[in-house]
């Protein structure tokens, strides 16, 4: 027995329990939220479908469990999906609320979320929710914390959405613009793609004060880096929940 995020003592899964449950879980949630698909607007209705699809996909393999955080990763592709699952201690608006004011993400929310982040700003503000954004972000080593030295910086233009989902829980997804052209790469960085990144923050039905938080993540940094290299260091990107969960530890 252990005890979970709410002091209360649960019994320990075995990792093969717990990928099983896991997969259990994310199956049911994301038909839950593709079943209320069709009442959103055809642009949020596909990044909906999209990161609910992903998801539910039971392919994922849970990678590694600390607590209750779990690094799943989703194998076959040249670049891997990541996902991180923490639960965080607040509601969903609260614990995405940075995302609600898009330059609040460059200052108060990935200089303590993302180890590599650089630099960043935003670009513009569209319809409630949306903005393009662009931001440099070093490489990490394979092993530990660190950035990796020798080799140059990525800098993304993507474009970040937050929709309040007809569940009450929040999907904020990014991906990147499909012509960046017109904002000339930062010197001595390469241009990387975003290809899927997303936070669902869902409401816990242990407490209705708690989140469980989803960050699931694909992002290809180009250049000549050899892909395994890049999936080797592809899983540190899902601790961005978990550092977004030590943020609201004492709240």
């Amino acid at each position: 027995m252990v005890v979970d995020f709410q002091g209360t003592m649960v019994k320990v899964l075995s990792k093969e329990e717990r990928e099983k449950r896991g997969r259990q879980e994310h199956l049911q949630i994301a038909q839950e939220e593709l079943s209320r698909a069709w009442m959103y607007k055809p642009e949020a209705r596909e990044r909906v479908k999209e990161y609910f699809e992903m998801m539910q996909d039971q392919n994922w393999k849970l990678e590694k469990v600390n607590g209750d955080m779990e690094t799943w990763r989703l194998p076959g592709e040249q670049v891997h999906r990541i996902m991180g699952v923490k639960h965080v201690n607040a509601t969903p608006s609260l614990c995405m609320q940075y995302f609600e004011d898009p330059k609040a993400v460059f200052t108060k929310l990935f200089p303590k979320i993302d180890l590599m982040f650089s630099e960043g700003k935003v670009l513009n503000v569209g319809a409630k929710g949306q903005a393009t954004c662009y931001g440099v972000f070093k490489m990490p080593m394979p092993v530990g914390n660190q950035p990796a030295r020798g080799i140059r910086s990525r800098d993304f233009l993507w474009d970040q959405r937050v929709t309040q989902l007809n569940t009450g829980n929040v999907l904020v997804t990014a991906n990147s613009l499909k012509d960046s052209s017109h904002v000339p790469t930062k010197k001595g960085c390469v241009r990387g793609m975003i290809l899927t990144s997303g936070y669902y923050g869902r409401t816990s039905p242990e407490n209705k004060e708690v989140s469980k938080v989803w960050y699931i993540v694909q992002a290809d940094p180009k250049g000549c880096l050899p892909k395994w290299l890049v999936n080797l260091a592809s899983s540190k990107q899902a601790d961005n929940v978990y550092r977004l969960s030590e943020m609201f530890k004492n709240i």
